[in-house]
């Protein structure tokens, strides 16, 4: 449940694998990936299992249904000629928003455990996450790489593109280069304040730090609030990109956006019955 624009984060969301098989494997893509990362002892597992299982009940039984009507809403516009931008903002906040209300129902589950956190599980915890983010800047797409991917991925939603849309993704993706030194210079000065409040759990105000910690784990620093400045103007990118994709778009692309994103909805339906 990591991470999200209309079709852009639709796809970046849902793309790579079935909507089914992530959402049903949550435990492996779980936010904090605390047991990936530390051993936890048997109180400490049956807390992580115990509350992951809570959390995707809860997401399962109120979001669910929620996102569907969100992404109805998205497959019903895609019926017009025009794209209208007030639709992909629309889309993208909502989808914030959710992502917001997870973060919210699942700080509980954070403060348990991490006040079970002994001194040597908390240092490999941080290693570990600093290890991560050696992982992502060395995998940090050349303007290249960054130039493929954006034209792969586009080109899974509509098929083979046109001379000129091919033009307009790559100069997308040149004017909006990968994020990933940013991305983590965030979570670098994120982790530095987790690692603050978690370094006392006994501390007077430790669940009100941590909460605030987690409700803006970008805006407290000025690293997140360069990182949220520059997806802003990534996203405004985004919508007049896939307003001009739409409006040159065949009608088989069109059908092939559609029913990708029918697929999505669909799988949704089918969560939400099991």
């Amino acid at each position: 449940m990591r991470r999200l624009i209309a079709l852009a984060l639709v796809t970046l969301l849902l793309s790579g694998c079935g909507a089914k098989f992530a959402y049903n494997n949550l435990g492996l893509v779980s936010p904090w990936y605390v047991d990936d990362y530390i051993e936890l002892d048997q109180r400490q597992q049956e807390i992580f299992d115990r509350r992951l299982q809570e959390l995707h009940a809860w997401h399962r039984n109120t979001e669910l249904v929620q996102y569907r009507e969100l992404f109805a809403e998205l497959y019903d516009h895609l019926q017009q000629d025009s794209l209208e931008p007030q639709i992909l903002r629309k889309t993208a906040n909502q989808l914030r928003g959710h992502w917001q209300a997870l973060i919210q129902q699942a700080t509980p589950a954070v403060e348990e455990l991490g006040r079970t956190l002994n001194d040597q599980q908390r240092e490999k915890l941080f290693v570990a996450l600093e290890e991560r983010n050696q992982k992502r800047l060395e995998r940090a797409d050349t303007p290249e790489e960054h130039r493929e991917e954006s034209l792969e991925r586009i080109d899974k939603w509509m098929g083979p593109l046109t001379k000129q849309q091919r033009e307009w993704v790559v100069q997308f993706a040149a004017d909006n280069p990968d994020l990933s030194a940013q991305t983590v210079a965030a979570h670098r000065a994120f982790q530095a304040g987790l690692a603050d409040v978690l370094a006392d759990p006994s501390a007077p105000g430790f669940s009100v730090r941590l909460q605030q910690l987690l409700g803006d784990a970008l805006g407290g620093s000025a690293a997140g609030r360069e990182l949220n400045s520059l997806r802003e103007q990534q996203l405004e990118g985004r919508v007049e990109l896939f307003q001009r994709l739409w409006g040159s778009a065949s009608e088989n692309q069109k059908r092939k956006i559609r029913s990708r994103l029918l697929g999505y909805i669909e799988d949704i339906d089918d969560l939400i019955s099991d």
